[in-house]
């Protein structure tokens, strides 16, 4: 029976193959996330959305400056010519990381009142000083995850994000029964890092100790130089993605109050669960074998097409329940506080939509080395979300900035689809800026 179950497996995705080892990241990165969704319910009445606002914010700080301190080298660890270049790259991103989260500590530190009042955290100060603990783990989280999209360790993948999201979801709750409002939200998010890749941190540093020790400050220069338009370009790039896609948080926050943002974050989450679960498994394999056609044949539009057709297939029957069931949905699994959050959710599925299609097949302008083009590109995105944001806030109205922010992403998300494709040929590639 067994041998028969295994038949049918290989069948349907022969060893090593693109549907292998999504459906390896997907099997992981699917039961990971049913732990947070399982204890959202339970999270909503342990914090208020307000918390949940906060919590966004924070987390939009980290991202923007994650970004800032890895330079974004972490992407040249899956495209090094061979694991020792990798293994540099890899310790270069560690050290920026480790230098410029040690100079926020000494800016917090000397700005007294400054940053806390900006930012809207006067009631609770000492958040502050977590976040730069937030950039260091998730910069060691992207770069060590690239390590393993390079090694073709899927499944290690699969495990430890299961351990990351049960360990952030476990803590969560335990810090909220202690009524630790945002601080337990943050709290928790950090120790599911550290124990999400501790481990496999070790394993990186057992498995190539001897090429690790071997390293020396000019290597890491050598690699910065190599790969420098990644903090050129890239950089500024990612920066308007994060903004472009976070911007809500940030914005809403100034614009009305942070509960607003909590009735943003929630569907924002909730709708992010496809993406996570299967858009972003596929992402990780469609890196790789994209990276390798396009080196090889010079092309990787046919591994292109086929992963556009696969997320539009997957896509529709999800956020198509989400746009038809959410505004009755969420008030009654989350709170009757969270009313105003299925409204923002039938809107934000069209976004949701477009994005898990989108975000995935963007990574050929990365492969294609076109990081000016995606700077232009997320920079016009930027520009663009923010005036949609605006809107609502002339007409005195979160929902409309939320429409508008919805629509704009979508239309966005189809023109980057476009773009994208025009770049899987490396001849049309030579000939455009």
């Amino acid at each position: 029976m067994l041998k028969r179950i295994y038949r049918i497996k290989e069948k349907i995705a022969p060893k090593d193959s693109f549907r292998e080892n999504t459906l390896t990241l997907m099997t992981g990165t699917g039961f990971a996330q049913l732990i947070p969704i399982a204890i959202t319910p339970i999270l909503t009445r342990l914090y208020s959305p307000s918390d949940f606002g906060m919590f966004a914010v924070c987390l939009f700080l980290i991202s923007i400056a994650t970004v800032l301190a890895t330079g974004k080298y972490e992407y040249a660890v899956i495209i090094a010519k061979n694991d020792k270049e990798a293994l540099q790259v890899l310790f270069l991103v560690i050290l920026l990381l480790s230098a410029i989260c040690l100079l926020f500590v000494i800016g917090i530190f000397l700005s007294g009142n400054f940053i806390p009042s900006m930012l809207n955290l006067s009631a609770n100060k000492t958040i502050i000083y977590l976040l730069p603990a937030g950039i260091l783990l998730t910069g060691v989280y992207q770069v060590l995850n690239n390590w393993f999209i390079r090694k073709k360790k899927f499944k290690k993948m699969a495990i430890r994000r299961v351990i990351q999201y049960g360990s952030m979801a476990f803590f969560q709750i335990i810090f909220g029964l202690r009524s630790l409002e945002l601080t337990g939200l943050l709290l928790g998010y950090i120790i599911g890092q550290i124990i999400g890749y501790g481990f496999f941190a070790w394993e990186v540093y057992r498995e190539n100790v001897s090429e690790i020790m071997s390293i020396r400050l000019i290597n890491l220069v050598e690699q910065a130089r190599r790969y420098r338009n990644f903090l050129i370009f890239t950089v500024p790039s990612s920066l308007c993605s994060t903004m472009s896609s976070q911007s809500p948080s940030f914005f809403l926050n100034i614009l009305f109050n942070p509960t607003i943002v909590g009735y943003y974050d929630l569907p924002r989450r909730l709708l992010s669960v496809p993406a996570t679960l299967i858009s972003s498994s596929i992402l990780d394999v469609f890196q790789e074998r994209a990276s390798k056609e396009y080196i090889k044949y010079g092309s990787c539009k046919e591994i292109f097409i086929k992963t556009l057709k696969t997320l539009t297939m997957l896509a529709i029957i999800p956020y198509l329940i989400a746009f038809i069931f959410s505004p009755k949905l969420i008030p009654i699994i989350f709170g009757a506080n969270w009313q105003i959050a299925g409204q923002y959710a039938r809107y934000l599925s069209i976004y949701g939509f477009m994005l898990f299609i989108a975000s995935p097949l963007g990574y050929v302008l990365l492969i294609a080395e076109k990081q000016f083009v995606n700077f232009i590109w997320q920079l016009i995105f930027l520009l663009v979300n923010i005036c949609s944001l605006f809107i609502g806030y002339f007409f005195n109205s979160a929902i409309i900035s939320i429409i508008c922010f919805s629509l704009v992403n979508s239309i966005m998300c189809i023109l980057y689809i476009l773009i994208s494709y025009y770049f899987t040929d490396s001849k049309r590639g030579h000939a455009t800026i």
